[in-house]
C-alpha cells in the first residue's frame, strides 16, 4: 500500500461526504486506502459512510477523543508507507495523493503540504513558522475577539496569488488540514501528542520532527481546497481547547519564566473576560476554571 488517507470526522457529515467523493474521483494510478476515524458523530455520518463509501475503513470511536488521538488510532491500522492526514472540510481538486507520493519518494525525511485554496481558488493559510511566545498570547486573545485579526501581526500566513512566492524560511510547520508524512517518521515521532485535544498538535508534531532533522516543505503540484467554517459565532469550548493547548505547548517549548508569565497573564485576562456578556455565566465560569486548572 502506497498511501493511507486518514480523516477525522466529528459531526461533519456533508463535508466528509464531499471530501471522500473527491478522493475517490481524483486519485488515480496509486495504491491507496481511506480511513475515517469517527469521534462519536450523531449527525448520520457513520450511516452515510457505510452506505455511500463501503470501501472506506471506518473506525467508530463512539466518543470525541480529539484530533490527535483519533488520527493516531487510524495510523496504527494504516497499511500505507505514507500517511496523508486530511481535514474533513477539504476537497481534492486534482490527483493530489499521487502528487504528494511522487515528491515524497524523491525527498525522504520531509513532511509535506501544499498551498490550500478556498472555494473560489484563492490561496489560504497553509503553513507557518513556529509560534513565538508573544504571538501565542495574541493569537489566544483573537479566539475571543476575532476582530483583532485585522492587526497585521496576527494575520495568518497567506500567499500572494499574483506571484505565488514562498519563502522557505517561513515553512516550519504544515497545518493539519493536509499533512503528508512517511509512516516510519510518524511512528518514530510517536505520532501526535494526545495531550493536545484540539489545536497546536500539527505544529507540535512538526517541531518535534525538526529536532530530528525532518523538515517541512510545500509541494506546488497538489491542489486541495480547504473550506474552513465561515461561522461567526464565538464558541466558548473552542476557546477553552485553544487556551488549554497553548498552556501545553508553552510548557513544552518556552522557558519556565515564559510559561509562568502566560499562566499569570491569562488568569488576569480570564477575570476581565468574566464581564464579557456575549457568553453565558456558565460559559464564563467554565473558561475561568480552564485557566485556573
Amino acid at each position: 500500500m502506497n498511501v493511507s488517507v486518514i480523516i477525522v470526522n466529528y459531526n461533519t457529515k456533508e463535508f466528509t461526504k464531499n471530501c471522500l467523493a473527491s478522493i475517490f474521483e481524483k486519485t488515480k494510478n496509486i495504491d491507496f486506502e481511506v480511513i475515517v476515524s469517527d469521534n462519536g458523530s450523531t449527525d448520520g455520518s457513520i450511516e452515510m459512510i457505510k452506505s455511500d463509501f463501503p470501501q472506506v475503513v471506518l473506525i467508530e470511536n463512539n466518543v470525541n477523543l480529539g484530533f490527535g488521538k483519533a488520527n493516531n488510532i487510524a495510523a496504527k491500522i494504516a497499511k500505507g508507507k505514507y500517511l496523508l492526514f486530511l481535514n474533513s472540510d477539504t476537497i481534492l481538486l486534482n490527483n493530489a495523493v499521487k502528487e504528494f507520493f511522487d515528491r515524497a519518494v524523491c525527498e525522504k525525511n520531509k513532511i509535506l503540504g501544499c498551498i490550500l485554496v478556498n472555494e473560489i481558488g484563492t490561496p489560504v493559510h497553509s503553513y507557518e513558522r513556529f509560534t513565538p511566545f508573544f504571538k501565542a498570547i495574541f493569537r489566544t486573545v483573537v479566539q475571543t475577539y476575532p476582530v483583532l485579526t485585522k492587526i497585521h501581526l496576527l494575520k495568518k500566513k497567506e500567499i500572494n496569488d499574483s506571484n505565488n512566492k514562498i519563502n522557505n524560511d517561513d515553512i516550519q510547520f504544515i497545518i493539519g488540514a493536509d499533512l503528508f508524512v512517511s509512516a516510519n517518521n510518524f511512528f518514530a515521532l510517536s505520532g501526535f501528542d494526545e495531550n493536545f485535544f484540539m489545536f497546536f498538535e500539527d505544529e507540535d508534531l512538526c517541531r518535534r520532527a525538526a529536532m530530528r532533522g525532518i523538515y517541512c516543505d510545500i509541494v506546488d503540484t497538489p491542489r486541495i481546497a480547504h473550506l474552513e467554517s465561515k461561522s461567526t459565532k464565538i464558541k466558548s469550548k473552542k476557546i477553552e481547547f485553544f487556551e488549554h493547548s497553548l498552556f501545553i505547548y508553552s510548557r513544552k517549548y518556552y522557558t519556565k519564566f515564559s510559561y509562568s508569565f502566560i499562566r499569570i497573564l491569562f488568569f488576569v485576562y480570564s477575570i476581565f473576560r468574566m464581564f464579557d456578556f456575549r457568553f453565558s455565566l456558565k460559559e464564563r465560569i467554565s473558561m475561568l476554571k480552564n485557566i485556573i486548572l
